[in-house]
């Protein structure tokens, strides 16, 4: 059992390291200055979308203006359209690393890349306008976020069935998640992480060569890699409520309704369409056939975030947690059952075939309390909180043993601050 103290030390140490995370500068090439809490100093220099939506979640409890910051950075370089790149390269880029180049437009300086992240920033707005009910920022990121979030639903639903898609596994964020090897014509079970990367690489470089240019009619016309992922769309899908209040909180009804309706349409899709009723659990739908690939990650566990999940679905879902031969390992919750011939909870710089990540133990967790679990959620919080207090703020953590994996001094493990 984590005590009071215990929280208060994580607190500190949570707000410590984010402070200590923080990039800030001129940018030369766009004329301004910037400053973001980057997911790790030693690892990832850049700011990541949905970390900085996690780092703002976290920091709504601990530094409230810091929290403000991060996500008025963040939007700062969104596009007419609405497009907020992925990866945003601030300060000087003389040169990046290749995926830098291949996941970007065409140029010398990329300062984003073309691609999307799962859509936590109505999320963490709300958290941070919830914890200060500041008016100024409320009407300072509002705009930002209606015009995002309807740059998702006009260019990445092409069949109009509510559902979004994702057209690489980077704008999961799970990038290496088995659940994607059949698209990527991954036929082992146990790939070497380089063929991986390879394939990976070389649907960037379609993407960019031969689309051309991240062109995305072209790319939902051809293919290759577009899924409609259940992970991506229950983060959609909640962000889209929360925008609701905000554009409530904002006087802006007539918006609120629209979201709230696209709210219902999405949740709808997602428990009609990627249902298995043979599991209970929920699979991405791959390519304009809309195969399911029954792999067993915590993707299919993720409709517990979502608002209109009938009570028999959520019992099924967690069941299927639970299960010690799946997801209810000593340091639960794994990114890949245990039961999933590709579950492999060690290895690292090989991402998320197995280990326990604590961003997807805190929407869980958020979903087992909306729909009554309140003991099983307080039982991952407690876990989570114990695998830091332990191991410290680790990018993510062996759910055998509990030991830390990856980066060290890892932004969005802070979460951890929220789940207690």
């Amino acid at each position: 059992m984590v005590s009071a103290s215990d929280a208060a030390l994580l607190q500190a140490r949570a707000l410590a390291l984010l402070r200590r995370n923080v990039h800030q500068g001129h940018d030369p090439y766009l004329g301004r200055l910037y400053a973001y809490v980057c997911p790790s100093r030693r690892r990832y220099h850049w700011q990541w979308f949905w970390d900085s939506c996690f780092h703002a979640i976290a920091l709504s409890r601990l530094d409230l203006d810091l929290a403000q910051r991060e996500l008025l950075n963040l939007v700062s370089v969104q596009e007419s359209d609405g497009f907020i790149g992925h990866v945003t390269h601030w300060g000087r880029r003389p040169i990046l690393p290749i995926w830098g180049y291949l996941q970007s437009r065409l140029g010398l300086r990329p300062h984003h890349t073309a691609l999307v992240q799962p859509p936590v920033l109505a999320y963490a707005a709300w958290r941070v306008f919830q914890a200060g009910e500041d008016t100024a920022f409320l009407k300072e990121i509002i705009p930002h976020l209606n015009l995002y979030y309807r740059w998702l639903a006009e260019h990445r639903d092409p069949d109009g069935d509510g559902l979004v898609s994702i057209i690489t596994p980077y704008e999961s964020g799970l990038d290496h998640s088995p659940a994607y090897d059949a698209m990527l014509h991954i036929r082992r079970v146990r790939p070497s992480r380089v063929i991986t990367e390879l394939r990976l690489r070389w649907l960037d470089a379609w993407h960019l060569v031969l689309s051309p240019n991240y062109n995305l009619d072209r790319i939902l016309a051809w293919d290759r890699f577009v899924v409609e992922d259940v992970l991506f769309n229950c983060i959609y899908a909640e962000g889209l409520w929360r925008l609701g209040e905000l554009d409530r909180a904002a006087g802006q009804h007539e918006q609120a309704g629209r979201w709230e309706d696209l709210a219902q349409r999405v949740e709808a899709a997602i428990l009609s369409k990627c249902h298995d009723p043979a599991t209970g659990l929920y699979f991405n739908l791959e390519g304009r056939a809309e195969r399911r690939q029954r792999v067993l990650t915590v993707t299919a566990l993720f409709p517990l975030i979502l608002k209109t999940l009938p009570r028999a679905r959520a019992e099924e879902i967690v069941r299927h947690l639970t299960d010690a031969n799946e997801f209810w390992l000593p340091y639960p919750v794994p990114s890949v059952a245990r039961s999933d011939p590709s579950f492999d909870p060690a290895r690292t710089r090989f991402l998320w075939r197995g280990p326990t990540w604590l961003n997807t133990n805190w929407f869980l967790m958020r979903g087992l309390r909306l729909h009554g679990y309140a003991e099983l959620a307080q039982t991952i919080a407690q876990g989570s909180a114990e695998l830091v207090l332990r191991e410290g703020f680790r990018e993510y953590f062996n759910p055998l043993t509990g030991q830390g994996l990856g980066a060290r001094g890892f932004g969005w493990s802070t979460l951890v601050v929220d789940m207690l």
